[in-house]
């Protein structure tokens, strides 16, 4: 057994002698291979892909998840977990660390010796990660405001469509645009106010809507726009009324102006004023009026 050994505390781990700390008596007894210092303490198996296992009696092949490389230089072999952020589908007896693959681009892995894909961790919804082989939670990056993603293991977030808003980050969905407001442009955080002279009644709407003919929105964010007191009017897209005009009446609510007939008349009303002319007066005694 001891043939080319220097000591007698040395064990035959081919092509070489290595040292142990077994007594004599044990070294005798055959009980102390394994159990040395050093290299002899880590593995006494020349073959790639194995190592020795303490109570077995023999070397193992290295389990699923692991590949075996030299130790110290020597030729002697361990076995070595792949790497958290990485897996080995090519189970046990692997002899190198090409067999430990990256975890794809939007998954993670924080334990090593993993052994299927399986086990890399997706990003949850909204969150995202275009790198691979990453080893942390923290990898997973919150997407923008004004992207989102609702699914796991993304590579990337989707901008929200248009009349959609995102205001946070980390976002799962995006919110449609409220009454009074729109979005015409993709991918953006807030929704925007209509103006004044404009509305909106629905909801995700892309643009705002003109106020009517003898309608008035005079504040921002409106979901219908008012309709016109008595005597006064206004065209399109107006943030306010006028008075009828000179020669002119309004009865009606949001009605058009009507103008006074023969033998009336209507001066100009100021415009600041709650309503305008409501009817025409009569032309007074020595006056005439032959148009309407």
């Amino acid at each position: 057994m001891f043939f080319r050994a220097i000591n007698y505390n040395q064990i035959l781990c081919a092509p070489k002698w290595v040292d142990s700390t077994a007594d004599q008596a044990k070294m005798f007894g055959g009980t102390a291979i394994g159990l040395g210092k050093g290299i002899a303490k880590v593995a006494c198996c020349p073959a790639a892909g194995t190592e020795w296992v303490p109570g077995t009696g023999a070397c193992q092949p290295c389990d699923a998840g692991k590949y075996s490389e030299k130790v110290d230089g020597e030729e002697l072999y361990k076995c070595v977990a792949c790497a958290a952020g990485t897996c080995s589908e090519a189970g046990p007896f692997q002899t190198s660390a090409e067999v430990c693959k990256q975890c794809a681009a939007g998954t993670y892995s924080e334990s090593p010796g993993q052994t299927s894909a399986s086990n890399c961790t997706e990003c949850g919804p909204g969150l995202y990660s275009n790198m691979t082989g990453q080893s942390a939670a923290g990898s997973c990056k919150d997407c923008a405001t004004g992207r989102y993603t609702n699914t796991s293991g993304q590579l990337k977030c989707e901008p929200c469509a248009a009349g959609r808003e995102a205001g946070s980050g980390g976002s799962k969905e995006c919110s449609a645009c409220d009454p009074g407001q729109y979005q015409v442009e993709a991918g953006q955080a807030a929704c925007v106010q209509c103006p004044k002279g404009e509305y909106q009644d629905a909801t995700g709407a892309v643009a705002c809507k003109e106020c009517g003919v003898n309608r008035f929105a005079n504040e921002t964010s409106q979901h219908f726009c008012r309709k016109c007191p008595i005597g006064k009017t206004s065209p399109k897209a107006s943030a306010s009324c006028q008075s009828c005009g000179t020669g002119k009446f309004g009865n009606v609510s949001g009605a058009p102006c009507q103008v006074c007939q023969p033998g009336q008349f209507r001066e100009n009303l100021d415009d600041t004023a709650v309503s305008g002319a409501t009817s025409c007066s009569t032309c007074p005694k020595g006056w005439s009026q032959d148009e309407p």
